[in-house]
């Protein structure tokens, strides 16, 4: 049953561009800035964020408790597919890239700065940096929006795969930032974006925690299906030193596009042409398909020898 529920997920990221119909954030957004505006000062900055994250994920815990065995079961069933569905990644990551890289065909590139800012949220004046954002989100973006949710699922059940993803939504969420912004004198405002930075520090640190071990393995997973001895000498690299998962993810990529040498000495003097990132994308995108598709295996051999 574990691997149908991965398999309905696995298949909604890959063929039907995400799961929009479960993943309603703005409940969980009104959630943590009422908490936050009522309660924050009272019980501290830490303990506001443990609670905003871990209420949410206890009170799932107990309706699976509760009623999971309902109907035969059915209940359960129902339930951590729609949990598993809403925790896996925001928006059709393949359109994106399509879009983007269709901005690249033409001949003015406004064209680009306009695909990059509507897809990936992502702004920047010189073109060649902005090709590497884009370039690093995908890279992270192909691994974030089904394994680790998949991952931690199997582990942890549905709550496990519902915190990874309520600590994203904190991370990269803007609007609320903005909002409580607008809102009250100047010294409210300094107030509010001070909290949510709070929030996404204590969010990043858990986030930290919880990308650490599938990170490499997806990078691991990248050297199966790609250029093995680059991407090890990566891994052998950077496995254990104190690297966000965005950064390994990116230099695993990059060596599956460049091998070991080149991809060691790239720097700002990289020259980044529209094929040359239409080429890098079409890459970046094959791996991150045949990687989803040996995890899947994987996950169907270790759950039937389980």
């Amino acid at each position: 049953m574990l691997f149908i529920l991965v398999l309905i997920a696995w298949l909604t990221m890959q063929y039907w561009g995400g799961a929009a119909m479960f993943q309603r954030d703005e409940y969980f957004l009104s959630w943590y800035q009422w908490f936050d505006s009522k309660y924050r000062n009272n019980v501290g900055d830490t303990a506001a964020s443990i609670v905003v994250l871990i209420l949410p994920v206890f009170l799932l815990a107990l309706l699976l408790h509760w009623f999971g065995g309902w109907f035969f079961g059915l209940l359960g069933v129902l339930i951590n597919v729609a949990v598993l569905l809403y925790a896996c990644g925001r928006g059709d990551y393949i359109a994106r890239i399509e879009a983007y890289r269709q901005s690249l065909d033409a001949s003015d590139n406004t064209q680009a700065f306009s695909a990059a800012n509507q897809q990936f949220d992502i702004q920047h004046s010189h073109l060649g940096r902005l090709h590497r954002q884009v370039r690093e989100l995908i890279s992270y973006q192909s691994y974030e929006r089904w394994f680790p949710v998949a991952f931690w699922f199997l582990l942890l059940g549905a709550p496990g795969a519902l915190l990874y993803r309520l600590c994203h939504i904190i991370r990269d969420d803007a609007t609320a930032e903005l909002q409580w912004g607008d809102v009250g004198t100047d010294g409210t405002e300094d107030t509010a974006v001070e909290s949510e930075n709070i929030y996404q520090e204590n969010a990043n640190i858990i986030m930290g925690f919880m990308d650490w071990l599938p990170a490499r393995l997806w990078a691991l997973t990248y050297a199966i299906c790609g250029d093995y001895n680059a991407i090890i000498q990566v891994l052998h690299k950077r496995c254990f030193e104190r690297v966000s998962s965005q950064q390994l993810l990116l230099e695993v990529n990059l060596a599956s596009i460049y091998g070991a040498a080149e991809s060691a000495s790239l720097g700002e003097s990289e020259q980044l042409d529209s094929s040359a990132v239409k080429s890098q994308l079409d890459v970046m995108q094959m791996m991150g398909s045949r990687a989803m598709v040996l995890l899947l295996g994987a996950i169907a051999f270790i759950t039937i020898v389980i």
